[in-house]
């Protein structure tokens, strides 16, 4: 520690004798006395200042030396705190230095790992190389003569390959041309075209005859071993898609009933509170949706019918919910739009719940008018086409079997076809088979050629 400078102590006033000669010399010139008691008072004024500033002075003296200890001490706690951080900062350091020096180890190891599966691979494979050219140059052995090929042998084995190759090659052409010319015989025959009968003819008749007995066969086909079961219910709830659709003709021996919604009630929330007022089915068909599409956007939609769904099916755990699909319209593109992104959400919501079942549409499209009478509502052979969707569905869930199987070919196609033949000329117009039997005589004849090339 420094110290500071020393200072005179507090100056003394005037001694008397310098009074005296200062009062002489005042006298001597003549000076009133007031103008030396002002004297003395401003001189004793000017040393008691002086005075004060000089205790002043000494005392800020005393207080250096704690500022200095002050500093000092600051600058200890700082030096302190520093090297502290310092020494957390150097561990961190030593800490990530050593971690990822044992990352840079396994990765050594692993890769000396992969080196070594990689010389082992390159052995392998330079063995294998060996044993490839051991074998294309080892020669017959000279105790057997007998199994060793001349040049001439060897030259004919050449040429036999080269023959077998053009025949192969051949043979390819003559494939790819008869797959071509089937390809175009079936198009062809695709291309017939269907036999249209006015309602009133007897084919027609003839038709439905055979339509009612195909179901009469759907129904009792395992009727003999569920007759102990209790009959399925099966609910329909329905839009105006729905008109027209006989549910007791669909499904005879089953306990099943169609709903129509009502005037302001053919929506998602009109088929919940239709379903949340009445007692739960078996099985439930929803056929709602399209009319909230027009009107809200498909999101909204769909947050609809999933909480509609998902809290019916809370309350009823033995019920089974089949949705059926939103339903294109004639010539309206935004509508099918929203409609196809409805489809595909409802299919995957139903995926993820197994009381949920999404009922596929293969067969009613937009770019086919004639099933829409008004370009929405479907004709009737488009309500054919939805009662065939549903019943391709709903069959193995009720027990009958699958309803592609209940459609047999005639037993005899040959009356048939003679019937179909000559239908009456007053009755509309009508496109016969007649080709028919040619082509597929061509068509097998051609897989007869095939299979010989084939062999």
């Amino acid at each position: 520690m420094t110290e500071g400078p020393e200072l005179p102590e507090i100056i003394p006033k005037r001694l008397d004798s310098e009074k005296s000669n200062i009062d002489l010399t005042l006298k001597s010139d003549n000076q009133p006395a007031d103008v030396e008691q002002r004297l003395e008072v401003l001189e004793n004024k000017i040393f008691d200042y002086i005075n004060s500033k000089l205790i002043e002075i000494k005392q800020e003296i005393k207080t250096y030396p704690k500022i200095e200890e002050k500093v000092f001490e600051f600058e200890n706690n700082q030096s302190a705190a520093l090297e502290q951080r310092l020494n957390v900062l150097e561990n961190k350091i030593v800490d990530y230095v050593n971690l990822k020096v044992t990352e840079i180890k396994q990765e050594t190891k692993t890769y000396s790992e992969i080196e070594e599966k990689v010389l082992e691979f390159e052995n392998k494979f330079e063995k294998f190389q060996d044993k490839c050219e051991h074998a294309t140059l080892v020669q017959p052995k000279e105790k057997q003569p007998e199994s060793q090929f001349s040049q001439n042998n060897y030259s004919q084995l050449i040429s036999e390959n080269q023959f077998l190759r053009s025949e192969n090659m051949t043979l390819k052409s003559n494939l790819k041309m008869l797959e071509e010319k089937i390809q175009s015989l079936m198009e062809h025959k695709r291309q017939d075209v269907i036999p249209q009968v006015s309602t009133s003819n007897s084919f027609s008749l003839l038709a439905d005859h055979n339509n009612n007995i195909s179901n009469d066969e759907e129904e009792t086909e395992l009727k003999a071993p569920i007759s102990n079961q209790p009959h399925c219910e099966i609910r329909f709830v329905m839009d105006s898609h729905g008109n027209g659709i006989d549910p007791k003709r669909i499904y005879k021996n089953k306990d099943a009933e169609l709903i129509i919604l009502g005037k302001g009630e053919k929506s998602i929330n009109g088929a919940k509170n239709y379903c949340d007022s009445h007692s739960s089915p078996k099985h439930l068909v929803l056929g709602v949706g399209n009319n909230d599409l027009e009107k809200k956007s498909t999101s909204t939609c769909i947050a609809d019918i999933k909480y509609f769904i998902s809290a019916f099916l809370e309350k009823n755990e033995d019920t089974t919910i089949h949705v059926l699909p939103a339903f294109e319209r004639v010539n309206k593109a935004t509508f099918n739009s929203k409609c196809a992104d409805f489809n595909t959400e409802m299919k995957w919501f139903c995926s993820q719940n197994e009381k949920c079942e999404f009922i596929e549409n293969k067969l009613i499209s937009s770019l086919d008018p004639s099933l829409f009478s008004d370009g929405i509502h479907f004709s009737n052979s488009g309500k054919k086409s939805l009662v065939r969707i549903i019943k391709a569905h709903l069959n193995p869930h009720i027990g009958l079997k699958p309803y592609e199987e209940y459609f047999r070919p005639p037993k005899n196609r040959s009356f048939q076809q003679s019937k179909v033949a000559k239908p009456n000329p007053g009755k509309g117009k009508f496109t016969g088979n007649h080709g028919n039997k040619n082509k597929e005589f061509e068509i097998n004849k051609l897989v007869q050629q095939l299979l010989q090339l084939a062999n």
